[in-house]
């Protein structure tokens, strides 16, 4: 596991005391989106709150978190589609830069940097991209992504990916940066404590898509849920929940199984504190869309719920079978069954596995310490601060 206090990569942009107090502009996709709390983490509270917001698909109102944003919406689909109208979208993004004090920007997501690779070369100030999970992995199989995110590199002063894994994806397409920090999104482990588990509880939440795919999860739960008085919670919405309702019917598993829908996050960090287990099948479906490092899971381990999950993605960078958790093969239904079962009957084991988790998340995992980590890489506070 990457410890958060490993030395930083050297080299690169570095605090200027004397400076004005740096401003940060976030380039995403949709600021306002339901299920990126980890971007509207970042507009709120990465350096300090001084921050502003260009997005491709939001509102551009000023209304992002009570942030100035501006949305390229608000050009004209002609001028960002036609070559001869690039450059007026390019001024138009730069004015704003401007009017904010800009000193530094940051992407989120790959495929955002490349939607502005055109800009890149226009900045002079520092700027980072941030990769997260498709834009690392599924994408990569598209030359012509490929090919524009080699050209960013170039003029990126560095990138953070929110696991190695997401890294080596990276580079076993031919993309290095010299400077590339991994961070995780992080948690707030301030909210996210431990809560009373209800005995039998084993909670489940996230979009219910093939990344997530959730029939040998419900499979595996099937298997074990009688003989050990298992309920199942599964928190989310998606392509698959009417397979995930039927494959539940038809195993009989309706007073043990239910589907709460699309929660808050407030009322997600309620249900999790109340489980005695996090169940969740993760694997990569044949398009090789994957997670980086699932938030829930982060959540999962600073409420000290032990979790039975699968090996995937950033997962076991953090979940290490048998001390903060249990992991199995994706797809292996017996495993995770009998992972399952193992940890139900093993109260010791769950109070050992939620203490490790908790100290692992609290140590890190806090996107306090995650973010003071990522402002001092990108230079926008002195090393010694951290």
């Amino acid at each position: 596991m990457r410890q958060i206090n490993e030395p930083l990569p050297s080299t690169g942009p570095k605090f200027d005391p004397a400076a004005p107090a740096p401003h940060l502009t976030i380039f995403t996709r949709d600021p306002h989106k339901f299920s990126e709390t980890f971007v509207r983490r970042r507009i709120q509270h990465l350096n300090g709150g001084n921050v502003s917001v260009v997005s491709l698909t939001g509102t551009g109102d000023g209304s992002c978190l009570e942030k100035p944003e501006f949305s390229t919406r608000k050009v004209r689909r002609w001028e960002r589609i036609l070559t001869s109208r690039q450059a007026q979208r390019r001024q138009h993004v730069l004015d704003f830069l401007a009017r904010q004090g800009t000193t530094h920007v940051v992407f989120e997501f790959g495929y955002v940097a490349t939607e502005f690779a055109d800009l890149l070369p226009h900045l002079t100030i520092p700027a980072y991209c941030t990769f997260r999970g498709n834009d690392a992995s599924a994408q990569l199989r598209d030359p012509a992504y490929v090919t524009t995110l080699t050209q960013c590199f170039g003029d990126l002063d560095g990138i953070i990916t929110v696991s190695d894994f997401l890294r080596r994806n990276l580079a076993s397409v031919g993309l290095h940066h010299p400077r590339t920090l991994v961070a995780p999104s992080g948690v707030d482990t301030t909210l996210f404590t431990p809560g009373t588990p209800t005995r039998g509880l084993c909670f489940n939440v996230g979009r219910l898509v093939p990344k997530k795919q959730p029939l040998p999860m419900i499979r595996a739960f099937a298997e074990v849920a009688e003989a050990h008085d298992l309920t199942l919670e599964i928190a989310g919405e998606g392509p698959l929940e009417k397979s995930a309702r039927a494959l539940v019917s038809s195993l009989g598993m309706e007073q043990r199984i239910r589907f709460l829908g699309r929660l808050d996050h407030a009322a997600v960090r309620e249900r999790m504190r109340s489980a005695m287990i996090y169940l969740q099948n993760f694997e990569t479906p044949p398009d090789g869309d994957t997670e980086g490092m699932p938030t829930v899971i982060q959540e999962a381990m600073a409420c000290g719920v032990p979790i039975v999950t699968t090996r995937h993605s950033g997962v076991p960078e953090h979940v290490v079978d048998g001390i903060t958790g249990r992991v199995v093969e994706p797809g292996d239904v017996d495993g995770l069954a009998g992972a399952l079962a193992a940890l139900a009957a093993a109260p010791d084991q769950r109070a050992s596995i939620a203490r490790n988790a908790r100290a692992h998340a609290v140590a890190e995992l806090d996107y306090r310490a995650l973010f003071r980590r990522i402002e001092t890489f990108m230079g926008l506070r002195a090393e010694d601060a951290v």
